[in-house]
């Protein structure tokens, strides 16, 4: 069985799977809807204040990620900070999506 690549902290948790059918409790990445941040923020996959676990995860992860994941306007100088402040993270198009867990 092969393993399948992951980051987890508290309760935020990053694996790369790739699926057809949306799954209760994970985000799909695909080419429309390939962002996440909070609630004010201009995301498209997820604009929600409960992504703020995912968002640092992936925040303090992002120079080491498989997948090609940014932020528009550059890294800040905390995660939180850049939450806060309505920022968001963007992730590569998918020609197949793919789910990250909330």
């Amino acid at each position: 069985m092969t393993e399948i690549p992951s980051f987890k902290t508290g309760t935020a948790f990053l694996a790369y799977m790739f699926l057809f059918e949306n799954i209760s409790g994970w985000i799909k990445i695909d080419e429309q809807h390939n962002s996440i941040g909070n609630g004010n923020s201009q995301a498209t996959a997820r604009a929600n204040e409960d992504t703020k676990e995912l968002f640092c995860l992936i925040w303090q992860y992002l120079p080491s990620l498989i997948i090609d994941a940014f932020i528009p306007d550059g890294k800040g100088k905390s995660a939180l900070e850049d939450f806060n402040a309505g920022k968001i993270i963007v992730f590569a198009n998918f020609y197949t999506p793919i789910y990250i867990k909330l």
